[in-house]
């Protein structure tokens, strides 16, 4: 950043920063100790680092990468948009989003603990030690000498046929479906919006999420309408900024 441009021409300027969990959104601080990737962020007052190297003058509001996910692909419906969308990011781990008429829920509803599935478990144990991009390798490639290091490299090996890659993949998603079937019930979702790098595995992740939704959930609406995101990244922005404007 140019720290030699005046502050004034920010001035009244807004900017909405989408950001993963564990994350105090309302003071702008990671709480990453011990979350892999994000581990250096851990304590880091992103929200004051943001406004000194921008200038005072902005505004700045952070919300869950899931939730601005989930809440710009409601925008990003076709007209009567649904009352309630449930967004899903599959990836290193598993995110969501609760959104009834734009807004995103996380509490006072029935949402997983503030509205975030990482906070879920699969027989005892966190939803992402069964379904996440770490999880389903680690799967795949356990007794084996030569190890996959990809999803995408798993991905064709079930496209090609691999009884075992194709268990992992239904496996750990149609575990997923389950352990979050009963709040997409519970909270009348009209749509399912699936994003994150794993699905671009549509074809081979789909029929495990329908599964593992019809099998915990046997009352799910036959109308609900699963569907893979067109453009996850545009929607996590479209979200973030949306959920800043509203809140100024």
């Amino acid at each position: 950043m140019d720290r030699n441009r005046p502050a004034a021409r920010f001035r009244g300027a807004g900017l909405g920063v989408a950001m993963p969990g564990p994350f105090d959104y309302a003071r702008g601080i990671g709480r990453f100790a011990d979350v892999g990737k994000f581990a250096a962020l851990a304590g880091v007052d992103i929200g004051a680092a943001l406004s000194d190297g921008i200038g005072n003058g902005v505004r700045i509001r952070f919300s869950n990468d899931a939730d601005a996910f989930a809440v710009g692909e409601w925008f990003a419906c076709d007209e009567p948009r649904p009352t309630r969308l449930v967004g899903i990011t599959l990836g290193t781990g598993v995110g969501t989003g609760f959104v009834a008429d734009g807004q995103a829920i996380t509490d006072g509803e029935p949402v997983p603990p503030e509205g975030s599935a990482y906070r879920l478990e699969i027989a005892g144990r966190p939803l992402e030690d069964t379904a996440s991009s770490r999880a389903v390798l680690a799967a795949y490639n356990r007794g084996r000498k030569g190890k996959i290091m990809t999803v995408s490299e798993l991905t064709a090996l079930g496209r090609a046929g691999d009884a075992d890659a194709l268990e992992v993949f239904h496996h750990a998603w149609r575990a997923a479906a389950g352990a979050l079937a009963p709040y997409i019930v519970a909270f009348g979702a009209e749509v399912v919006v699936v994003g994150g790098a794993i699905a671009r595995s549509w074809d081979l992740v789909r029929p495990a999420l329908l599964d593992g939704l019809r099998d915990a959930a046997p009352e799910l609406p036959a109308s609900i309408d699963l569907r893979r995101a067109a453009d996850p990244e545009a929607a996590a922005l479209l979200g973030a900024a949306f959920t800043a404007s509203a809140s100024w």
